[in-house]
């Protein structure tokens, strides 16, 4: 029986007596036996898991090029075309206001962008941010709600995610007598500075 040690040097045969001192040599210097039935074997299982990834992505990547600006929603304002994924991420430099700046000149003061999967209205001019804010106030006063938020029911509860309405205005009056009001702040001065303390 022929055996090929780690490190690379073939023995010749191999008997029951010299056999346990070869097993005491290798565990001494931490080598390891190849034999014909220890050989260690390919692992493909993470090299066809990435090829799957890469196709997987590359399938999204073909198919929002190929799809993607043919469906762009007529009813949103003109902006630039977004790429795969990503969106007009790669348009925003360092300085995201002068980039937003010479956007707004190229697509006019409403234009529309995507940011990875989200899209976001631009405005840029005052008389529309007005508009916006003052006549169409109700319509543009919800925030978009994170689904960490969802699965807390935060969304039904909370000050911060509820839609402008009586729920919300209720809310807004709870906290403001109880929470806010100039006697429970004074009244909890002293527990404030106690925890800015010990943090």
């Amino acid at each position: 029986m022929t055996l090929t040690w780690a490190t690379g040097v073939r023995f010749g045969r191999v008997t029951r007596r010299n056999e346990r001192e070869n097993e005491l040599y290798l565990a001494a210097n931490g080598l390891r036996r190849f034999g014909p039935s220890s050989r260690p074997k390919k692992r493909l299982f993470p090299l066809v898991i990435s090829i799957l990834c890469f196709f997987k992505y590359f399938g999204y990547f073909v198919f929002g090029l190929v799809f993607d600006p043919f469906r762009r929603n007529p009813r949103l304002p003109p902006g630039p075309y977004p790429f795969p994924i990503i969106g007009n991420l790669l348009l925003l430099t360092n300085k995201p206001h002068r980039s937003l700046a010479a956007l707004s000149e190229r697509y006019g003061p409403l234009m529309s962008l995507k940011l990875g999967s989200r899209t976001t209205i631009v405005v840029s001019s005052p008389d529309i941010a007005q508009e916006f804010f003052q006549k169409h106030d109700q319509s543009f006063s919800s925030r978009s709600i994170p689904e960490t938020a969802r699965v807390m029911d935060h969304h039904k509860y909370s000050v911060a995610w509820l839609p402008a309405g009586d729920e919300w205005r209720k809310l807004r009056r709870i906290t403001k007598e109880c929470l806010f009001s100039r006697h429970c702040l004074d009244g909890s001065q002293q527990l404030r500075r106690q925890k800015v303390r010990t943090s």
